[in-house]
């Protein structure tokens, strides 16, 4: 049922996240009133993309309980996100200690995922990344 609330919500508002592509980057902002099933339908649709590097940016404090967080990090674990980079940008307290439980949890299922405070952090780690997989 929640899934068909969100799909409702969909036909008559805008989508409460926005993506966009930047060559072999994809940028995707999660908007204010994102819910767990907005998540799980956001990386669902993003597991067939061939880009493999993502910044995720999370500019508000979004509220999602340690069961929400885990659930989440075993969805991502079943969508083969393991070839895909990301890196995750929480300015707020409660969302970058939210977004550090979730890097915990990707790193023990072998996933390239970091959080940052800042933009400019995310974007040079990403680089140093893609580079060294290029030279690899």
């Amino acid at each position: 049922m929640p899934a068909m609330r969100a799909m409702e919500r969909r036909l008559t508002q805008e989508l409460p996240y926005r993506i966009e592509r930047c060559g072999d980057l994809w940028v995707i902002e999660l908007r204010d009133g994102i819910t767990v099933v907005d998540v799980e339908q956001l990386m669902h649709e993003m597991t067939s993309a061939e880009v493999n590097y993502r910044l995720w940016h999370i500019p508000q404090a979004i509220s999602l309980s340690s069961e929400n967080v885990r659930d989440l990090s075993m969805f991502a674990n079943g969508q083969s996100f393991r070839s895909q980079v990301s890196a995750v940008v929480c300015p707020h307290d409660l969302t970058f200690g939210i977004g550090r439980m979730f890097e915990s949890l990707a790193e023990a299922d072998g996933r390239k995922l970091r959080v940052f405070r800042e933009q400019d952090e995310a974007l040079s780690w990403l680089r140093s990344v893609r580079e060294w997989n290029l030279s690899a």
